[in-house]
C-alpha cells in the first residue's frame, strides 16, 4: 500500500521510509468492545439532550462526568440477573426488571439497570416501561394527611372496613384488601404498614385525589388524573418516576431533581457546564411529614409486608419501604432506602401477562440481595419537630407506658392526643382518700381545701425522703420523649414549689358559684377526669377572669392532658397577670420549663433560670 502511494505521489520517499520502519501497533489480545452500563448512558444522554444536539459532543474530544457508581452498578446488575433466575417459574412469561438506584443526599443516580440482560441495549425498563405502580403509590397519600397534625397523626384511628363510592361515570367502586377481609379499627400508622386498601381509600378521599394529583406533578412533573382509584396507585409510572418520587422522603422532605450527569470538560479539563444541584432546605412542615410517614416505612419493614427483610439480615439498616402489587400479579413493586441509597425495583414482563409475583417475593427480593451487598448506613430518622407518646389500645389518647396494649407513637410536636386515661383504678388522691366516695356531688364542698392539705402532706413525706420530686431536681435528659415524662410527677414538683406560700396568692373576692366549681374541679382532677376539670376551671374563669391562681391550674390541668405547648401559653399568662413573686410565680416557671422539657427543648433550664430571678423580685410597696 506504501508503495502504491509513492508511485501515485500521494507521499514521497522519506515518507515512505519512515512509515516501513514504524510499528504496526496491532494489539496481541484483540476483542469487541462491550457497550457497558447501558441503561445508565441511556440516561446520561437524555440529560445532556437537554443542552446539547445530539451530535455535538461527537468528535469534540469532550469529556462527560456522570455520577454513576461502578460497585454499586455491578451489584445492581447481579441482583436482576441473580433474583430473577431464582424467581423464574418454569411455565410463567419471561421475567424482566427496571431498577433505579440513587444517594439520598444528593439526588444523584449511582446505578441503573433496565434488562434482565444488562449489558444487552435497547428498550430500557427502568426509564421507559410505564406500569400500574399500586400500593407503593399510598405513602404519598399518608403523607399528605400527616401534614394536617390537627387532623391526623400516625396513632388516629381509621375504620378498614367495607368503601362503597360513586364515580363520576356512575359506577359504584368497592375497593378489597389483598387478602379479602377487613381489619376494622386500626391506627393510620397501621394501615400504612399493612398496606390496607380500605382504610387508605378512607384517608385518600379525606385528603383528597385531586391533592394526591398536585403532589406527583410537584414532585416529579408528573400528570395523573385526579380519580379515587389513584388513591390506590391505579396509574402507570417508570421505575424513574417512582424514584424521583420516593427521593423526596429519603432526602427527608427535600425536592431533588435526580441526576446522572455532573458535568462536562473540554480537551484540556475545563468544565464548559457544571451539572450542580443545590436543593433548598426542606421545608419544616415537610420534613415533619416526610420523618412520620418514614416511621410507619420502618414499621412497615418491621412489622408489615416488608418483614422477610428482616430474615434477610437487614434489620441492621434499619430501613424504610413499601411494597407494590398491580392486578393478577402483572407488577411486582419494591422502593425501599436506608441512610445512603434508595432503590426502587420492578419485576414483571414485557407481555402484561401475571407473575404470580407479589411485591414482597419478587421486586422485593432483588431489593434484598442488593443490599445485601451493597455497603450503606442504617436509616436514621431525626427528631426535630417531634415529640412521642403512649396511646391506649382502644382509644385516641394518651396513657402510661405500663397499661396493657399502649404503643408508643410519634407526633408532630404540640399535637399528642388531647385526652388522657390511666390504667390506674384509683389516683395517688384517692390513696390519700381525698378523691371523694360514692356520695360524689355531696362530698363537693368537703374538699376545697384539699390541695392545701395535699401540698402539706407531700412537703411532709419529701422532707422524710418518701417522694423523690422536686421542681429542682435535675432535668430530664436531653430529648427524653414526652411520655417518659409523668405528668402527675410534672404537677406534683410544681405544686411542691409552693409550698407555704399561698399567703402569696392574688386572693380576689370570692364567688358562691367560683367556690362550687373549684371544688367540682377538685373532684375531677382527682379522679382523672382532666377535661372535665379544665371545663370546670374555664367556667370559674368565666366569672373571676382575674383569680390568678385558677389560671395557673388551668396551666398545671394542660400538663396533665399532655397539651405542653398549650401549657406553655396559659403558665405565661398566669405569671403576667400574677404578683411574680413566690409560690405562684414558681409554679408558672416550674410550668414552663417542664412543658418544654417534655417537648425536647434544650433551652428549658436556661427558661427557668430566668424566671426563678424573675420571681425573686421584692413586692412593689403599695400606699
Amino acid at each position: 500500500m506504501l508503495n502504491v502511494w509513492q508511485q501515485l505521489d500521494l507521499i514521497d520517499a522519506t515518507e515512505a521510509k519512515r512509515a516501513r520502519a514504524a510499528p504496526l501497533a496491532v494489539s496481541a489480545r484483540p476483542g469487541v468492545t462491550r457497550n457497558r452500563n447501558p441503561a445508565f448512558m441511556d440516561l446520561v444522554r437524555r440529560q445532556l439532550a437537554r443542552d446539547y444536539p445530539a451530535d455535538a459532543l461527537r468528535g469534540a474530544g469532550l469529556a462527560v462526568m456522570t455520577t454513576l457508581s461502578p460497585s454499586a452498578q455491578l451489584l445492581s446488575e447481579q441482583a436482576v440477573s441473580g433474583t430473577l433466575a431464582k424467581v423464574q417459574r418454569k411455565d410463567g412469561p419471561a421475567l424482566q426488571s427496571g431498577m433505579v438506584v440513587t444517594d439520598t443526599r444528593t439526588g444523584e443516580v449511582l446505578a441503573m439497570v433496565g434488562n434482565r440482560n444488562t449489558d444487552t441495549p435497547g428498550f430500557n425498563r427502568a426509564l421507559e416501561a410505564q406500569r400500574p405502580v399500586g400500593s407503593l403509590l399510598k405513602p404519598m397519600v399518608y403523607l399528605l394527611a400527616l401534614a394536617q397534625p390537627g387532623a391526623w397523626s400516625l396513632a388516629t384511628p381509621v375504620e378498614d372496613s367495607p368503601v362503597n363510592l360513586v364515580l363520576p361515570n356512575g359506577k359504584t367502586w368497592n375497593p378489597e384488601n389483598s387478602d379479602g377481609r377487613s381489619h376494622g379499627r386500626v391506627s393510620l400508622g397501621d394501615a400504612l404498614a399493612h398496606s390496607y386498601n380500605q382504610a387508605t381509600v378512607r384517608v385518600g378521599m379525606d385528603v383528597g385525589p385531586e391533592r394526591l394529583a398536585e403532589l406527583l406533578k410537584v414532585l416529579a412533573g408528573l400528570r395523573a388524573p385526579a380519580n379515587p382509584s389513584l388513591i390506590l396507585g391505579s396509574v402507570d409510572l417508570s421505575p424513574f418516576a417512582m424514584a424521583q418520587v420516593y427521593q423526596f422522603l429519603a432526602s427527608g422532605g427535600q425536592i431533588q431533581p435526580l441526576r446522572a450527569v455532573r458535568g462536562v470538560v473540554d480537551t484540556k479539563g475545563k468544565a464548559i457546564n457544571r451539572y450542580d444541584f443545590n436543593a433548598e432546605p426542606a421545608k419544616e412542615g415537610d420534613a415533619i411529614a416526610a420523618r412520620l410517614v418514614t416511621l410507619a416505612l420502618q414499621d412497615a419493614v418491621t412489622r408489615g409486608t416488608g418483614r422477610p427483610l428482616l430474615a434477610d439480615g437487614l434489620g441492621r439498616l434499619n430501613a424504610a419501604g413499601k411494597t407494590g402489587t398491580s392486578n393478577d400479579s402483572r407488577d411486582s413493586w419494591f422502593a425501599g432506602y436506608t441512610g445512603d441509597h434508595l432503590a426502587v425495583v420492578w419485576v414483571g414482563n414485557d407481555k402484561n401477562e401475571p407473575t404470580g409475583l407479589y411485591g414482597a417475593t419478587g421486586a422485593m427480593r432483588v431489593w434484598s440481595a442488593l443490599f445485601s451487598k451493597l455497603p450503606s448506613a442504617p436509616l436514621q430518622v431525626g427528631g426535630e419537630g417531634l415529640e412521642w407518646g403512649w396511646v391506649a389500645a382502644e382509644e385516641f389518647a394518651t396513657t402510661e407506658e405500663s397499661c396493657e396494649g399502649a404503643r408508643r407513637y410519634a407526633f408532630v410536636a404540640g399535637y399528642l392526643p388531647p385526652e388522657h386515661v390511666s390504667c390506674v383504678e384509683r389516683s395517688w388522691l384517692d390513696w390519700f382518700r381525698f378523691g371523694g366516695d360514692d356520695e360524689g356531688e355531696q362530698k363537693m364542698k368537703d374538699v376545697t381545701g384539699m390541695r392545701a392539705v395535699m401540698t402539706r402532706l407531700l412537703t411532709s413525706l419529701l422532707l422524710l425522703g418518701l417522694v423523690a420530686c422536686s421542681s429542682d431536681a435535675p432535668p430530664p435528659a436531653r430529648g427524653a420523649p414526652a411520655a417518659r415524662l409523668d405528668p402527675v410527677a410534672m404537677v406534683v414538683a410544681i405544686r411542691l414549689a409552693s409550698a407555704g406560700d399561698d399567703e402569696l396568692f392574688v386572693q380576689p373576692v370570692r364567688d358562691p358559684r367560683v367556690d362550687e366549681l373549684r371544688a367540682r374541679a377538685e373532684v375531677l382532677e382527682a379522679h382523672g377526669d382532666y377535661k372535665a376539670a379544665a371545663a370546670a376551671i374555664e367556667s370559674a374563669l368565666a366569672i373571676t377572669p382575674g383569680d390568678n391562681e385558677l389560671l395557673q391550674w388551668r396551666a398545671e390541668i394542660s400538663l396533665l392532658r399532655r397539651k405542653w405547648v398549650e401549657a406553655e401559653r396559659q403558665a405565661n399568662e398566669a405569671y403576667e397577670k400574677g404578683t411574680k413573686l413566690g409560690g405562684l410565680c414558681r409554679r408558672s416557671w416550674s410550668t414552663i420549663r417542664y412543658s418544654r422539657e417534655a417537648r425536647g427543648m434544650t433551652d428549658a433550664a436556661e427558661v427557668a433560670r430566668r424566671q426563678a430571678e424573675a420571681c425573686a423580685v421584692p413586692l412593689p410597696v403599695r400606699m
